[in-house]
């Protein structure tokens, strides 16, 4: 098993053969406004996505935890 951690809830696992991206979000650093019922006012994501989605080879596999804007986003969406 080997997991690349990308930023927040967003990776990618592989494991038995699979690639799996898992919560992908991939807004621009800041663009979105804080997380609701959040201890801070700090806008989302906090870092910019450590990779180049135009490089990126994304995985044949997505699994999305939970619909909340910070494990599954408008720009994954489009990008999927």
């Amino acid at each position: 098993m080997k997991y690349q951690h990308l930023r927040h809830a967003t990776g990618v696992l592989q494991y038995g053969g699979l690639k799996i991206l898992i919560d992908p979000m991939f807004a621009p650093k800041e663009i979105n406004p804080p997380i609701r019922n959040s201890w801070n006012d700090l806008k989302n994501p906090r870092v910019e996505l450590p990779v180049d989605l135009s490089t990126f080879q994304l995985p044949e596999y997505c699994l999305v935890t939970h619909l909340h804007l910070d494990h599954f986003d408008e720009y994954a969406r489009i990008n999927l």
